[in-house]
């Protein structure tokens, strides 16, 4: 069996193979593309496979003795149709990059990002999360727990409201979890990938012994097992996903209920034929199948943890931002300065320290998420079909691109919320004490970024695919 990098060999391994089927239906039978092929009646030989030739003159000779002389040239009239046939139906198939490479930057870029977004819930599991908690996440929230629990009056009931402890909590749960949605497309769409050089090797391996009468059955594609197995929970790579759904907060739009159901797929294509022709035409219908079954595959990811997610943010926006409404929260922007019976030392420091704390997180994870964005790890050749030329990437950018703007705007409305706090607390005087607590990385990924989420009030239409033609045809 051949390996997916050794296929540009290998197509002349076939093309041998559909070379010597189709001589032993000429008048030579013996020899093979190897050797060279013996007429039955006289000779000279048609020469091994090896390059161009030249004509040649044969001479038939029948069981009467009567002869017949004919020139051919056993590469152009033979050899070369078959190479270029056979270099036609691998065309672009052989050409589809590593996915474990190709992949690995943007699911790091993924799991750092959902890292830093990952702390222990009050209410939750003690148990250690498969994405390490954050210490000083965990610690802003409890920070500001504590201090808004122990405080009364209008300043600290409004500020609890608005962006206390349960109000990041929901929001930060809920923008993680929407990344565990993008993780989760990410590693679908890789191993979607491997198995379709997976299949490519095993129709190549198939055509060989189809065209040398010894194939051993039909093709059974395998594009669509990936979807499978990550319904199962058995994809390599993803029990860090599946662990952090199973341990993470309860929130609306769980990645468990986006992931897909495998989709039905097709018979199996037979390779087999009584001709050189017949085996070519069947391999032609076993690529066309798995074009159709990649088109599937990539339609259920689109369906699934994408559109789904998105689906999912759109109906429950109020829970995916710090504060649904564009701006900052107008009854903190109004917060009455002196209406506070507690030390106002301690809503400073929640103002100028943790609030910029969390932000810092948000934005940080923002960045890295970013990092792993781009189209080039999607790409493939335009012939491989499929959901277009780079899978469904459009519309997990589009996702993506929901995500981010979450994650900015939401740690630009808690910096913009901070100095609030601190005025109503007591003006800004004592201010200077506290540190204000935020990177540079963080100021520059929220620079200009709105104080508020805006979204539509409809969730997008699904997304057509790029190309409506039938994937089998193409």
């Amino acid at each position: 069996m051949t390996t997916y990098d050794g296929l540009k060999d290998f197509k002349e391994e076939i093309a041998k193979a559909a070379i010597t089927m189709e001589m032993t239906h000429a008048p030579f039978n013996t020899g093979n593309a190897e050797s060279g092929f013996t007429l039955h009646w006289t000779t000279p030989d048609y020469p091994p496979v090896k390059g161009p030739t030249g004509d040649m003159e044969f001479t038939f000779t029948d069981d009467k003795g009567s002869s017949n002389t004919f020139v051919a040239n056993p590469w152009e009239d033979v050899y070369k149709p078959w190479i270029d046939r056979i270099d036609q139906a691998f065309e672009g198939w052989i050409d589809v990059n590593d996915p474990h490479t190709t992949f690995e930057a943007p699911l790091t870029a993924m799991f750092d990002a959902i890292t830093l977004l990952t702390f222990t819930p009050t209410k939750g599991s003690a148990e250690e999360p498969p994405f390490t908690a954050q210490t000083e996440l965990n610690t802003a929230i409890d920070e500001i727990d504590v201090m808004t629990n122990t405080g009364v009056g209008d300043t600290v009931e409004t500020f609890r409201k608005y962006y206390g402890a349960a109000r990041l909590e929901t929001a930060i749960a809920n923008q993680r979890n929407a990344m565990l949605a993008l993780a989760t497309a990410l590693l679908l769409e890789q191993h979607v990938m491997k198995k379709l050089r997976d299949d490519v090797v095993k129709i190549a391996d198939n055509a060989k012994s189809a065209f040398e009468h010894s194939s051993k059955g039909p093709t059974a594609l395998t594009v669509l097992k990936a979807i499978g197995e990550i319904a199962l929970g058995t994809l390599p790579g993803l029990g860090p996903i599946t662990g952090a759904i199973e341990k993470g907060v309860k929130v609306t739009g769980a990645v468990s209920s986006l992931i897909p159901a495998q989709p039905g797929g097709q018979d199996p294509v037979p390779l087999q034929g009584s001709t050189a022709d017949d085996v070519y035409s069947n391999l032609l219908r076993a690529l066309g199948a798995l074009s159709t079954e990649l088109y599937d595959a990539e339609k259920a990811i689109h369906n699934g943890p994408i559109e789904g997610m998105m689906d999912a943010i759109y109906k429950g926006r109020d829970d995916y931002h710090i504060h649904h409404e564009l701006g900052l929260a107008p009854e903190v922007e109004k917060l009455p300065a002196g209406s506070i019976d507690v030390d106002p030392g301690t809503m400073r420091k929640i103002g100028t320290y943790w609030l910029p704390a969390v932000a810092d997180q948000l934005g940080r994870s923002a960045a890295r998420m970013n990092a792993g964005a781009g189209a080039s790890p999607w790409a493939r050749p335009p012939r491989i079909s499929g959901y277009g030329s780079h899978g469904p990437y459009e519309s997990w950018k589009e996702l993506h691109d929901v995500v981010d703007s979450l994650a900015t705007s939401s740690a630009a409305e808690l910096l913009a919320a901070g100095p609030k706090l601190v005025a109503a607390a007591g003006g800004i005087q004592g201010a200077d004490e506290d540190s204000y607590h935020t990177s540079e990385e963080t100021k520059k990924q929220v620079e200009g970024a709105p104080t508020g989420w805006n979204p539509s009030a409809q969730a997008p239409e699904d997304a057509e695919p790029p190309d409506q033609q039938d994937p089998s045809e193409r």
